[in-house]
């Protein structure tokens, strides 16, 4: 999570990402100010980027590091091109009994990145979330970028 491929990072921020939403620590994002992060941005959410910047949600190497900049504009793209906003704003939700969301990055041999999401149900009515992001290798990346930029090219000659 947080690059196209996998990575030590992907593996670091996977982890960061499941332990901010786990069982511990889902209730802080559950009030009503931390929900409302995740709405739409037009109704004053805030990017995906900014509630994990501001949330010390980012690589150890730093929030500035080449792979912290790789972390934020992979979040910015997840949030442009899934529903995962609407997906932490229904969860967290305290009437929808959500104890937990879990996070598993999944490799994914096209564009764009897609999320689906699924959930265990607990015998005393609540539930675990697991959503599931399936992101571009690093392979299917370049060829994307590739294509854009011979397109790109043809279009000027």
């Amino acid at each position: 999570m947080g690059m196209y491929f996998n990575t030590a990072a992907t593996t670091e921020m996977n982890a960061k990402v499941n332990n901010a939403f786990n069982a511990d620590s889902i209730d802080y994002w559950k009030k009503p100010g931390m929900r409302a992060l995740f709405g739409p941005l037009a109704q004053g959410g805030a990017t995906l980027s900014s509630i994990a910047g501001q949330n010390g949600i980012y690589p150890g190497a730093g929030y500035g590091s080449t792979v912290g900049k790789k972390w934020f504009k992979w979040l910015d793209d997840l949030d442009t091109t899934t529903a995962v906003r609407a997906c932490f704003h229904k969860h967290l939700d305290r009437s929808n009994k959500c104890v937990e969301m879990y996070f598993t990055v999944v490799p994914k041999a096209s564009m764009p990145i897609s999320i689906t999401e699924s959930k265990i149900s607990n015998p005393d009515g609540t539930y675990s979330a697991v959503i599931t992001i399936a992101t571009p290798t690093a392979a299917v990346v370049r060829a994307a970028i590739k294509k854009r930029m011979s397109a790109r090219k043809k279009g000027k000659s």
